[in-house]
């Protein structure tokens, strides 16, 4: 769940657009101190929205994430609040982390599991969103001992902010306070697990260095999306062509593509037939409008706007085969889904070329398992 006190933009920050980001705001002005400590006051705020005043303890890494729990420290105990802080390193010397704990006048605690297991409200400051590789065993079973409500500073300790994929052990947060864009991790599985609900804090960084930085992953919704919106006096071949090339296995999924281009504007619809069986079939389950047509369906190749659906019910075959790397030669928009993706089965360059692929979990593991076995010979 995201909280939206503002409209989230819809870019997303790798960990390393992010670091750019901030190079660049410091450059621009914007001093990596005064993000710091917007980004504490954020979390602080976050931390008093939630609970009563209660025994608080910090968890602080050594670097400018930690840097963001050492100033949310120090202003939930301006507040009264009862905190403590456990480091697992101290900053490095003469960056704004290290000013930002040398400012910290409360106490501190050692960093074992019985510090945390004492705690009411953990704050998870110790790593940010770069975290690539495995947390240590001590990280990781101080982690392990938290039980009371954790608040996350930017990602959940352990979950990688690139990828959502978890290193070895991360802490399971209620709420995380992340700064200027969401990250991949916020939104793919396990991270977003992990999270819980996700605040973006506002903290100062322009909108101009994002613009710099180029982000190229973006959250899915209506608003990455613009569809057509043809006039009365539009004629259909100004509004594309979709070709659904489907096999006999399958006539739902076809019909359902079928819907779905006709209700994003397609100003022509062909369910293109891989078999005389499967035309037969498709025929039975065709809407109103919808043009079948026999096979083969090679003719239908290079046409003005055509763009084309290729998997629903697609046989695993030599001719359909030959079909899908006609068209990926061509050079025409393709969706490679189902049937397409089963017949580049260990050999993913096969789709190199297609606009959109759609896998599922077992499909994308066939692909993935090629993948890997490639490294594993490499090394």
């Amino acid at each position: 769940m995201i909280r939206k006190t503002h409209p989230i933009p819809p870019e997303l920050l790798t960990p390393a657009e992010m670091a750019r980001a901030d190079a660049l705001a410091a450059v621009a002005g914007h001093p990596t101190a005064a993000l710091m400590a917007a980004a504490g006051r954020a979390v602080a705020r976050a931390v008093r929205r939630r609970w009563r005043p209660r025994r608080v303890v910090v968890l602080c890494g050594p670097g400018d994430n930690g840097g963001d729990g050492w100033v949310a420290a120090r202003l939930l105990a301006q507040e009264g609040w009862p905190v403590a802080v456990a480091a697992l390193a101290e900053p490095r010397p003469g960056g704004a982390a290290a000013e930002a704990a040398a400012r910290w006048r409360g106490p501190r605690l050692g960093w074992d599991p019985v510090a945390v297991s004492r705690a009411e409200v953990v704050v998870d400051a110790v790593f940010g969103a770069g975290l690539s590789r495995p947390v240590e065993r001590t990280v990781a079973d101080v982690l392990r001992a938290i039980a009371a409500p954790v608040l996350a500073v930017d990602v959940p300790s352990g979950v990688d902010g690139g990828t959502g994929q978890v290193r070895g052990q991360a802490a399971r947060a209620v709420a995380t306070v992340t700064f200027a864009r969401l990250k991949p991790g916020h939104l793919l599985l396990p991270g977003r697990e992990f999270c819980g609900e996700v605040e973006l804090a506002e903290i100062g960084l322009p909108d101009s260095v994002i613009a710099e930085v180029g982000p190229r992953a973006f959250r899915n919704g209506p608003w990455l999306w613009r569809l057509p919106h043809p006039s009365a006096a539009m004629h259909k071949h100004e509004r594309g062509h979709v070709v659904v090339a489907a096999g006999a296995t399958m006539p739902g999924a076809a019909r359902l593509a079928a819907a779905a281009a006709r209700r994003a504007g397609a100003g022509m619809l062909t369910v293109a037939a891989t078999s005389p069986g499967a035309a037969f079939i498709l025929r039975g389950v065709a809407m109103p409008g919808d043009i079948i047509a026999d096979p083969p369906p090679d003719a239908l190749i290079g046409g003005k706007g055509r763009v084309w659906v290729l998997g629903p019910g697609l046989p695993p075959d030599e001719r359909a085969g030959a079909l899908l790397d006609k068209v990926l030669a061509a050079g025409q928009p393709v969706v490679a889904d189902a049937g397409a993706l089963t017949l580049c089965a260990g050999n993913p360059e096969r789709l190199r070329g297609a606009t959109i692929v759609t896998p599922h979990a077992g499909e994308f593991a066939l692909s993935l398992d090629h993948i890997y076995a490639q490294l594993h010979r490499k090394a």
